[in-house]
């Protein structure tokens, strides 16, 4: 994943990728009626423990969410980042987040078991960085939503950030 998002496609470099800090602005954020600069933005997650980050297309979410996951592997904070484009779920057969993530691990790490994803996640080893709501096929993504916010209520001590751009369906 960090190889994934130290390099991005943007408007101006649509074949050939670029480092993301040639591309990267930092947003400022309005999270509970108080103004926050991005680069401040993880020192908070802590205390803000579940975000959701809209905008319209274009206006740097997931841009925003490849920095931040980079820079909690660089600086993590005590917690692991795990970062997850939803897009992903539409290819797999059984549109699962959790065995999704599990994957990912699984694939770098063949040892690596379910049950050790789930203890992680239960003690509050993780932060969840979730791109693209608005990316997961329109049949499921209320269902998907849902469990989205079951994962939250189900593993409390894990932050999650989530981004999308505003849809009908996403309150």
């Amino acid at each position: 994943n960090q190889n994934k998002c130290r390099f991005v496609k943007t408007l101006l470099h649509r074949i050939d990728p670029i480092p993301i800090e040639q591309a990267y602005v930092e947003p400022t954020l309005l999270v509970d009626k108080k103004i926050i600069k991005g680069a401040s933005f993880p020192e908070k997650l802590n205390d803000l423990k579940n975000v959701v980050v809209v905008g319209n297309g274009g206006s740097g979410k997931s841009m925003f969410l490849k920095k931040l996951f980079l820079e909690l592997c660089e600086y993590p904070l005590g917690r692991i980042p795990l970062f997850i484009e939803l897009r992903d779920i539409n290819s797999r057969e059984d549109k699962d987040l959790f065995q999704l993530m599990y994957h990912q691990w699984s694939e770098l790490i063949p040892s690596f078991k379910l049950e050790a994803l789930e203890a992680g996640f239960r003690s509050g080893k993780f932060f969840l960085l979730l791109d693209g709501l608005d990316e997961v096929d329109r049949l499921i993504r209320e269902e998907f939503s849902k469990k989205i916010v079951a994962l939250s209520y189900r593993f409390p001590l894990c932050p999650i950030v989530l981004t999308s751009r505003p849809i009908s369906d996403f309150s």
